[in-house]
């Protein structure tokens, strides 16, 4: 992070979800980058009681929210969700993917995003065979409308920095190395006051959709639906290894087969050795003829 932190904010070991606040402003990242700093439930956890440290502490007054390694978060990750398809509707497994919920729930609340030039926005949901979640689809429309969403959501079209800011999904791009010390600059901007610039922000939250309501009842009219694609995914998932399986039982038909060939080479090498062996005979019965033919003679 550069601007007025200077460094990359620290996380501590064992986690990945790191926290500094400076000058009122709350730095958190997300420091998972060998996934994308897709979220575990571990991770998801942590970010979830970060986020709730930074609003219980009345001095922060704006948070940026960064991810490490070139990438911003990739998602839930798919060991998460996988386990979560095992049975979707059992109450261990419901809860788990509502911390995931929660976490995109509070981030998503945060506002004024920067993106750099050469982002890669995605909606991988239809990629992987589920279905959308988190109340996508009308965060989605909210940005992008109607059209927008559904070439992003439906279609799978990706969007570029330009192309968000272009959209309306982003206040500002920017060039990678300049990505950090933008959004800090931003959020730096923020009322010094940080009771006034709370209090403007859920003003502006109340007063601008989609609000608090509409999207907590898209959350919960998507969540079935991607419960049933990850429980129907999981069930296709199995089934091709089943086949996999299957197939590699075969193999010892086949050599069973490669057996029964070689059988039938054996049977036609002995046809083939009789019948040298009758070709054989063949000067016998020459020589019977031979004597015959003497004992004429005689």
């Amino acid at each position: 992070m550069s601007g007025s932190l200077g460094h990359q904010p620290a996380v501590e070991p064992g986690r990945e979800v790191g926290l500094e606040v400076v000058d009122g402003v709350a730095v958190i990242t997300l420091d998972a980058p060998g996934r994308r700093n897709a979220l575990t439930l571990g991770m998801a956890r942590e970010l979830g009681e970060t986020a709730a440290r930074v609003d219980a502490d009345p001095a922060v007054r704006a948070v940026v929210v960064r991810g490490s390694g070139g990438h911003f978060c990739a998602g839930a990750h798919r060991a998460l969700l996988d386990e979560v398809a095992e049975d979707p509707a059992d109450p261990r497994r419901y809860a788990d993917l509502g911390v995931v919920y929660d976490c995109f729930y509070r981030v998503g609340r945060l506002g004024v995003p920067v993106v750099a030039e050469n982002a890669r926005i995605i909606a991988g949901f239809g990629a992987i065979g589920l279905h959308p979640g988190g109340g996508h689809l009308l965060l989605a429309a909210a940005a992008l409308g109607r059209s927008g969403a559904a070439a992003l959501t439906l279609l799978g079209q990706e969007l570029d920095g330009p192309r968000a800011l272009r959209a309306g999904l982003a206040f500002d791009c920017v060039a990678d190395d300049e990505v950090d010390a933008r959004a800090l600059a931003l959020a730096s901007a923020a009322p010094a006051d940080p009771e006034l610039s709370r209090s403007i922000t859920a003003s502006f939250r109340r007063s601008v959709g989609p609000s608090v309501v509409e999207w907590e009842q898209a959350m919960e009219a998507e969540r079935a639906t991607q419960m049933w694609s990850l429980r129907r995914r999981a069930v296709k998932l199995r089934s091709e290894e089943r086949s996999d399986e299957g197939g590699a039982r075969r193999l010892p038909g086949a050599s069973s087969e490669r057996s029964e060939r070689s059988q039938h080479g054996r049977r036609a090498v002995k046809l083939r050795s009789e019948e040298r062996g009758d070709e054989g005979r063949l000067p016998g019965a020459s020589s019977e003829r031979s004597q015959h033919g003497r004992r004429a003679v005689r």
